[in-house]
């Protein structure tokens, strides 16, 4: 789907601060998709992005907000109801066009999924030690028990690529080496997802 020959416009927001552009493509009656990160693990993240999405929704979109059995959200560091244990929840938020990036961010999302276009090699997969966690989730959080053993070895590659090198040009040259088909076989469930919600966008709109 060519994005420029549609008239889509991919806009990267600042941090997570959706009430500005969410108020001001309603107001303006423009149909939109929302990509947020989950950042699992992270301060105030999982939950924590839950619970500021919906706020947004109650305050622009009242109409999405979550209702019935989704109002009660736990609090981010919750150690009883572990966010990923309840996917349901990112499943009504899509229904409402609000996709996350799963389970950390954009970033690891297309590592974990494509880890041979980004050169990672069997001796790369490392566990993680704590400041190497730290490095990636934050100083104030000392523990990945929301990842799995897989996920927890890309831990250091994702800091070599992401913090410390450059975002755009590893993703760049990841994408150079795979193909479309390479592409649509294995893309991240989430944006998958996403495409999809966009082509009924599209279908549903005036020629």
């Amino acid at each position: 789907m060519p994005v420029d020959a549609f008239g889509i416009t991919v806009a990267p927001l600042g941090g997570r601060h959706v009430n500005h552009f969410w108020r001001l493509l309603e107001g303006l009656n423009i149909p939109h998709i929302t990509l947020l990160d989950l950042d699992v693990g992270r301060y105030q993240g999982g939950w924590g992005r839950i619970k500021t999405t919906n706020d947004q929704l109650k305050l622009h979109k009242p109409a999405l907000q979550l209702t019935d059995g989704y109002k009660s959200i736990p609090t981010w560091n919750d150690p009883q109801h572990k966010i990923r244990a309840f996917p349901h929840y990112l499943m009504e938020l899509e229904k409402r066009r609000v996709f996350f990036s799963y389970p950390m961010d954009l970033d690891f999302a297309m590592l974990s999924a494509f880890p041979t276009a980004f050169n990672i090699e069997a001796d790369d997969q490392v566990e993680p030690e704590l400041p190497n966690i730290k490095a990636v989730l934050g100083k104030s959080c000392t523990e990945a028990s929301e990842y799995s053993d897989d996920e927890q070895k890309l831990f250091i590659t994702y800091h070599k690529l992401f913090k410390v090198g450059s975002k755009p040009a590893e993703h760049i040259t990841a994408l150079s080496r795979l193909s479309d088909e390479q592409l649509l076989a294995h893309i991240p469930p989430s944006l998958g997802r996403l495409v999809d919600a966009a082509k009924e966008i599209l279908l549903e709109l005036p020629e």
